[in-house]
Formats: C-alpha cells, sequence, structure tokens
C-alpha cells in the first residue's frame, strides 16, 4: 500500500490542526506570506486586507490611514 504525501499550504492560507484534509484561507484583515504555515498574520497600521486568502496586505491609499490592526478597509 503506497502511503500518501502531505502537501504545505500555499501562500494565503493556514492549518492549525494536524489531520486535515484541506487548508482554511486566511480572513479579512489577516495574511500569510509563507507557505506551510498554521497560522495568519494580522495586517499592522498603516495597511489593510478586504479579500480572503491572500499573501499580502495593501497600504492605506493617499489621504486614508488605519491606526488599528487587521483592518479590512
Amino acid at each position: 500500500m503506497q502511503k500518501g504525501k502531505c502537501h504545505n499550504c500555499p501562500t494565503g492560507w493556514n492549518q492549525k490542526k494536524a489531520g486535515q484534509k484541506s487548508c482554511n484561507k486566511c480572513e479579512n484583515g489577516d495574511y500569510q506570506p509563507e507557505l506551510g504555515k498554521p497560522f495568519c498574520l494580522p495586517c499592522i497600521p498603516g495597511r489593510y486586507q478586504s479579500k480572503e486568502g491572500q499573501p499580502k496586505c495593501s497600504e492605506c491609499p493617499i489621504d486614508t490611514f488605519s491606526n488599528q490592526t487587521q483592518q479590512t478597509k
């Protein structure tokens, strides 16, 4: 019997529990730039993430700001 192979979760995704069949998208306001991580990181002040499953946060546009973490817009 041939054993299956485990795969790293892609950037923008994570998996916190062993033995799972799939990965989870990072939620709005979070990101993950590396493969195979068990967690997502919060966007820092001055940045935001409005889409799930992203590898990085976007900078706040000109004439706007954010002084809190995990902003979605």
